[in-house]
């Protein structure tokens, strides 16, 4: 499996203060890598880095996409606050259509069909495309706003966050669309989170990140098993346990380990 993207010394200072420290990272193509940390590790001004809109100070990050199409379309981000990532004043079909609109190349027939290709894929009816965002329920709007990265093909989808602003339920379904997406698009996932039981759900790879270093990467299993940082096994301790009901995340399919095979969010 060859790399799609590999990050060697990445560091970024913003305002004096250091907010990712000599990063190293590497990206399959076609898994799921989750970066997983607290708040305020840098998680996601590594994800601003990756997408062109914020300058590093020390480091390369480069595409092995060989395309002559630009990366804005190739690299797509699902943003952590949905609400203010959907214009209000926009119809759905607007807003899924816009990323097409900004490339240029497709016409009002290809436009057409590649919106109901991915209304498709995300599980929402035709009937959706006229209304405007606050007629939504969050599931939805979440869903219209995985419709609109997918709808220019892309080969990297960022998910900053997806799950933060839904309920349990939204979190489970949601869940199990990244994982179909992931399968049926041939697509890589950059996936960020706080929340362990979230990570092993969706990754093959976790890294670690933490004050703005990577301080574990590996597969899941592994960081699972053996964890050997105390910021790894701190979220891991995180993770909530209720004996009385099932995981939404549906973890008994798989063993991460003696420890947590158990856990119930």
């Amino acid at each position: 499996m060859t790399h799609l993207i590999t990050i060697e010394n990445l560091s970024l200072t913003i305002r004096k203060q250091k907010i990712l420290n000599h990063i190293n990272l590497k990206l399959k193509r076609g898994e799921c890598l989750t970066l997983v940390g607290p708040s305020g590790s840098g998680k996601s001004s590594l994800a601003l880095l990756i997408l062109g809109l914020l300058k590093a100070d020390t480091g390369t990050i480069t595409f092995n996409l060989n395309s002559k199409t630009p990366r804005a379309s190739l690299v797509q981000m699902i943003w952590q606050d949905i609400h203010s990532s959907l214009n209000p004043t926009m119809s759905t079909q607007n807003l899924i259509a816009e990323p097409l609109r900004v490339i240029g190349t497709y016409s009002k027939k290809e436009e057409k069909q590649q919106i109901y290709r991915v209304l498709e894929l995300v599980n929402l009816p035709h009937t959706i495309l006229n209304l405007k965002p606050y007629k939504l329920s969050g599931g939805q709007k979440q869903r219209v706003a995985i419709a609109k990265a997918l709808v220019s093909n892309p080969k990297l989808l960022i998910c900053d966050e997806p799950l933060s602003s839904l309920d349990t339920l939204n979190q489970s379904l949601i869940l199990k669309l990244f994982q179909t997406i992931k399968q049926e698009c041939n697509i890589t996932l950059l996936f960020i989170t706080h929340d362990m039981s979230a990570a092993y759900s969706i990754a093959e790879t976790i890294a670690v990140l933490d004050k703005g270093l990577i301080v574990e990467h590996g597969p899941k299993e592994e960081i699972f098993s053996t964890p050997k940082h105390n910021k790894t096994q701190e979220l891991l301790d995180a993770i909530p346990r209720f004996s009385l009901q099932p995981s939404p995340f549906d973890l008994s399919t798989s063993s991460p380990s003696t420890a947590y095979k158990d856990v119930l969010v």
